[in-house]
């Protein structure tokens, strides 16, 4: 028996997972990401994800051991990594 505990969530009968409620709320976030960039457009969204890796970056810098632009680096290796930016569709 493992030690692992196994969180589950029952919904109308239906048992889902923490990674399927994860992938679920990461789909409704990319959702709504895709629908704010059609209403205001590409250009004002790159400035609005700029400034909200700007904030994130001010917002890390007090921590222990946090590097100035460290939030900011790792977002950007994963899109890199992933082959999309904030404002992909």
């Amino acid at each position: 028996m493992s030690g692992a505990l196994t969180v589950r969530t029952v919904i109308d009968g239906t048992e889902y997972s923490q990674d399927d409620i994860r992938w679920w709320e990461l789909d409704r976030a990319r959702t709504a990401l895709t629908l704010l960039k059609s209403r205001i457009g590409d250009e004002l969204m790159r400035e609005l994800l700029t400034e909200d890796l700007r904030a994130a970056d001010r917002a890390m810098a007090p921590l222990p051991g946090a590097s100035d632009g460290a939030w900011r680096s790792a977002v950007t290796e994963r899109w890199k990594s992933t082959g999309s930016t904030p404002t992909d569709s």
